[in-house]
């Protein structure tokens, strides 16, 4: 028995499903699947389109592209601009052409770092993720610049399609061709606020009032933060602007998803809106043309698994289980890489290089409460 695994460009966190009762074909001398009908995220209409085999010869497993030029309407010719974008993501449909969640496609020949999904993401980007620290030393470590621009190189990002340094100014600091206006201060705290978050290594710390003393933050291996109450959490919490900043990252058919309310205050699609206006486009295709887009789905269910904790668990080869914050899942992680590199390679190259589990006593009482622990009474342990 074959199994298919379609590589379906869908728009971002979109879900597919094969509708009604006619069968999918697939045509043995031309390779291609025709799908009649098709669902994108329990939507009213109905869309067909094309798949093609992009399979070696003499496999179990079929890998299908889709043709772009074949998606319409079911009953309307027309093909629609903005349900497909110019990467992919995986489903795997069974013989009965049912479809089954991305995260339950299984891989073999490919080593397991421990990760179950959707947090481990696709195997063919999951190594270059972080691996686990081996000793005090690489705890905290940054990438380093050379290393930063191997992974984003084989990321698919090339180094040149990034923000010019002036174009990094004026986005971090909410200026641009439309000026200053209180969306855009918003977004871009919100930016700044999850850089300095997610770049926390020793090559980049922060300070944080604790007891009263201003105290320097290191937590990045462990996917944790200090906000600025002093509270320890993951930075995926509900309350987070690094949570929080996802709607200012999110493409405009996120945005106007009606069962997807949009915070108050906070600018969804600004990003992608800003790059267009101000010269970035280049920036933005490439991003989408990178592993950043089949990946962000995986990153999308991986969020709000384990509310309102937001930690997730890596199994060791002994057996032996570690407690990580979000940011830490690769899949995550590698699409906050991808976003950082866009932005400024510069300070993804200050995002770290492994991971380390959080300490048992701090992770017991992170599930032992609402997912924020006063950091004064742990910090012992990251000492």
């Amino acid at each position: 028995m074959k199994r298919l695994i379609l590589l379906i460009a869908l728009s971002i966190a979109a879900s597919i499903a094969i509708a009604g009762g006619n069968p999918a074909t697939y045509n043995t001398k031309t390779g291609r699947l025709d799908i009649p009908d098709v669902i994108v995220d329990g939507g009213p209409i109905n869309y067909s389109a094309t798949l093609e085999n992009a399979s070696p010869k003499l496999v179990d497993t079929l890998t299908f592209t889709l043709l772009p030029e074949s998606v319409a309407l079911a009953e309307d010719p027309s093909a629609p601009d903005w349900l497909f974008v110019q990467a992919a993501a995986m489903a795997l449909i069974a013989d009965q052409l049912t479809l089954i969640d991305l995260y339950e496609i299984s891989v073999e020949g490919v080593p397991d770092t421990g990760f179950s999904q959707p947090f481990a993401g696709l195997p063919a980007y999951e190594l270059f993720a972080p691996g686990e620290a081996r000793g005090p030393i690489q705890v905290n470590e940054e990438l380093g610049q050379v290393r930063a621009d191997w992974i984003a190189s084989r990321l698919g990002f090339a180094k040149d399609k990034a923000m010019t340094k002036e174009q990094f100014r004026k986005f971090v600091t909410g200026r641009g061709v439309d000026g200053i206006s209180p969306a855009s201060i918003k977004a871009a705290e919100l930016v700044n606020y999850s850089v300095t978050a997610l770049t926390n290594t020793r090559a980049n710390p922060y300070a944080r009032i604790v007891d009263g003393q201003r105290s320097e933050i290191v937590l990045g291996s462990y996917g944790l933060i200090v906000n600025e109450k002093g509270m320890l959490s993951s930075p995926a919490i509900d309350s987070s602007p690094v949570r929080q900043v996802n709607w200012v990252l999110a493409p405009d058919v996120i945005c106007n998803f009606p069962d997807l309310p949009v915070p108050a205050g906070i600018p969804c699609g600004y990003m992608g809106e800003w790059m267009r206006k101000n010269g970035a486009r280049d920036t933005l295709a490439a991003l989408y043309s990178s592993a950043y887009t089949p990946l962000v789905p995986f990153g999308y269910r991986s969020q709000g698994t384990t509310e309102p904790w937001e930690l997730l668990e890596n199994t060791r080869a002994d057996g032996s289980q570690a407690t990580l914050g979000m940011a830490m899942a690769p899949s995550i992680w590698i699409v906050n890489f991808l976003l950082i590199y866009a932005l400024n390679p510069e300070l993804a190259a200050k995002m770290p290089a492994y991971w380390q589990a959080i300490p048992v006593e701090v992770a017991q009482a992170l599930y032992a409460s609402d997912g924020q622990v006063p950091y004064s009474q742990y910090r012992q342990f990251f000492e």
